[in-house]
C-alpha cells in the first residue's frame, strides 16, 4: 500500500505543471492579501497608520494606570484644540503621535472605546443570558425547543472576560478571507480529475481489476488525495496568515475569540489560535468534499477532457446551488468563519438545538462518505473481482 500511495503523488502532485500551476495561484494570492488589507482591513494599525506609534504604548494588559494615562491625555489634547490660540499646523509636529494635536485626540479616544469594550464586555454577556432565562420562563411547558435552545445559549455564554488590549487585524481578515481556499479547489481539480479517467482511458483499469488490486488503488488514490488536500490547506492557511501578520502584527493569538469586535457574542470560548485552527480544519473538509466529487466524477470517465468538464461544472453548480441552501445546510458556508462565530446559531436535530459549527462540518463529513462509498462502488465492482478470482482459480 505504502508503494501505491507514493506512486500516486508522484504520478498526479509531483508534476511539472502542477507545481507551476501552484506557484502562479500563490502569487496570486500574495496579491489578494495586498487588496483585501486595502480594501477591509484597519489602516490606522499598520506601521503607516495613525494608531500605530498609540497603539504601541497602549497595547497588553488593561490597568486602571493605562485608562488615567490615556484618559488624561486625551482631556490635554482637547485643551489644546479647544484653546483660542490654536491653529491647525502645516506640518506634522513631533511632540504628537499622528504629529498633530487633533489626531492625536481622535487616536486617544478609539483606545479609549477599546479599552471600554473590554472592560464593559462581560456587561453584553450579563444582558443576553437574562434574555435567555426570560425565554426558558416564556418557553416552559409551550415549546420544548426553544427551552433547550435558550438552555444552550445560557450554558455557552458563562464566565466571560477580555483583560487585554489588542490589534486583531491579521486574524480578523484570514477568518473571513476565501480566495485561498477557492485556490485549493481549483488545486484538488487539476490535479485529481484525470485519477481515474486516465487509467481509463489507456485500458489500466481492466488490468488492476484482473490482478485484484481496484480496492488498493482506490484507497491509495483517496489517501494520496486527502494529504494533498492537507498540505495544501496547511501551505495556504500559514502563507495567509504571515501574510497578514507582515502588516499587523502576530500578537494576542491566545486571547479569546471574542475580543475581536466582529465576534463578540462568538458562540465558542475559545482562544483566537484554536478558530484559526478550526477554520482551517473546515477548509480542509471542505476541499475533501471537493476532492471526492472530483474523484467520483472522475471514475465514470474515460475521457479526461470530460471528467475536467464535468468536475468544473460540478462544482460550479455546487457554488451556485451555495446562494440558494441555507447556510447551515451549505458546506461552502465553511469557507467563512462569520458564519458561525458572530451568534450562537442552532440546528433542530429532532427536538435538539446543535450548534450549527458542530452540525455542518459533522454533514459534511456524512457527505463524503457517501459520495466515497459511490466512488468505490464504481471503481472497484465485486463482479469483475469474483470473476479475476474464478479465472485465477481455473488457471490453478
Amino acid at each position: 500500500m505504502a508503494r501505491l500511495f507514493f506512486y500516486e503523488i508522484k504520478k498526479n502532485v509531483l508534476r511539472l505543471p502542477v507545481l507551476l500551476l501552484f506557484a502562479a495561484l500563490m502569487l496570486v494570492n500574495l496579491y489578494k492579501h495586498s487588496e483585501t488589507v486595502q480594501y477591509y482591513g484597519d489602516g490606522s494599525y499598520l506601521p503607516d497608520g495613525l494608531m500605530y506609534n498609540i497603539y504601541g504604548d497602549y497595547k497588553g494588559e488593561i490597568t486602571d494606570e493605562k485608562i488615567r494615562q490615556i484618559s488624561a491625555y486625551k482631556s490635554e489634547m482637547e485643551a489644546i484644540i479647544n484653546s483660542p490660540d490654536f491653529v491647525i499646523p502645516d506640518n506634522p509636529d513631533d511632540r504628537y503621535y499622528t504629529g498633530f494635536a487633533y489626531g492625536d485626540n481622535n487616536m486617544a479616544e478609539n483606545v479609549i472605546n477599546e479599552m471600554k469594550y473590554a472592560r464593559e464586555y462581560i456587561n453584553n454577556i450579563i444582558l443576553l443570558r437574562e434574555k435567555a432565562q426570560t425565554a426558558i420562563a416564556f418557553y416552559e411547558g409551550k415549546n420544548d425547543y426553544k427551552v433547550r435552545e435558550a438552555q444552550q445559549i445560557e450554558l455557552l455564554y458563562g464566565n466571560r472576560h477580555i483583560d487585554v488590549y489588542g490589534s486583531y487585524g491579521a486574524y480578523s481578515l484570514y477568518l473571513d478571507y476565501e480566495f485561498s481556499t477557492f485556490i485549493s479547489m481549483i488545486m484538488v481539480l487539476f490535479v485529481f480529475a484525470p485519477a481515474f479517467s486516465k487509467q481509463k482511458a489507456i485500458g489500466d483499469d481492466k488490468i488492476i481489476r484482473s490482478c485484484g488490486k481496484a480496492k488498493s488503488v482506490f484507497i491509495a488514490k483517496h489517501l494520496c488525495m486527502y494529504t494533498f488536500c492537507a498540505v495544501v490547506t496547511l501551505i495556504m492557511t500559514l502563507a495567509d496568515i504571515l501574510s497578514f501578520g507582515s502588516r499587523y502584527g502576530l500578537e494576542f493569538i491566545g486571547q479569546p475569540i471574542y475580543a475581536l469586535h466582529s465576534f463578540t457574542f462568538a458562540p465558542l470560548d475559545i482562544s483566537v489560535f484554536t478558530a484559526v485552527l478550526i477554520a482551517a480544519l473546515m477548509r480542509f473538509l471542505l476541499t475533501v468534499f471537493i476532492g471526492e466529487i472530483v474523484l467520483l466524477i472522475s471514475s465514470t470517465q474515460k475521457n479526461v477532457g470530460i471528467s475536467y468538464a464535468i468536475s468544473f461544472c460540478t462544482i460550479g453548480a455546487i457554488i451556485f446551488l451555495h446562494g440558494s441552501l441555507p447556510s447551515d445546510f451549505s458546506p461552502f458556508s465553511m469557507i467563512c468563519m462569520s458564519n458561525f462565530m458572530t451568534e450562537a446559531k442552532f440546528v433542530n436535530v429532532l427536538g435538539f438545538p446543535v450548534l450549527n459549527i458542530v452540525f455542518l462540518p459533522i454533514l459534511t463529513l456524512l457527505l463524503c462518505v457517501a459520495v466515497n462509498l459511490v466512488c468505490r462502488a464504481v471503481s472497484c465492482p465485486r463482479r469483475t473481482v469474483r470473476i479475476a478470482k474464478k479465472s485465477k482459480g481455473g488457471a490453478v
